[in-house]
């Protein structure tokens, strides 16, 4: 009986870890196609790049990118070795400058990504 319980609540929790995942990734897509349906167009720069590693200990590039809404400067992060002054597009909601979306999304794919 208590290993009839164990196994319960586990299948009980795994589908509650399940439901809280599938409902922020539907919330998170819901909010990008907001964003580029309903966004404001802004430019962003980068201003640098720098070697960096990933969680798995892979050596990658990094590039961070400006760009100024309302006088406040936010940074927007690229895993790729992208030239300082190469400017580019993103969308952004006014309640929310911080999070914004890439409008190509394949605007660095031709950058070295590791080194």
């Amino acid at each position: 009986m208590n290993k009839r319980r164990k196994g319960l609540t586990s299948v009980i929790l795994f589908l509650i870890v399940l439901s809280i995942g599938l409902f922020s990734f539907f919330k998170t897509d819901t909010k990008e196609k907001r964003i580029i349906n309903e966004g404001i167009e802004i430019t962003a720069t980068v201003d640098r790049y720098f070697k960096s590693t990933n969680i798995r200990g892979g050596k990658i590039w990094r590039s961070v990118a400006l760009y100024n809404i309302d006088k406040k400067t936010y940074h927007y992060n690229i895993e790729a070795k992208v030239p300082i002054g190469k400017t580019f597009r993103l969308r952004y909601l006014p309640e929310n400058p911080e999070l914004v979306v890439l409008i190509n999304p394949y605007e660095f794919k031709n950058y070295p990504k590791s080194y």
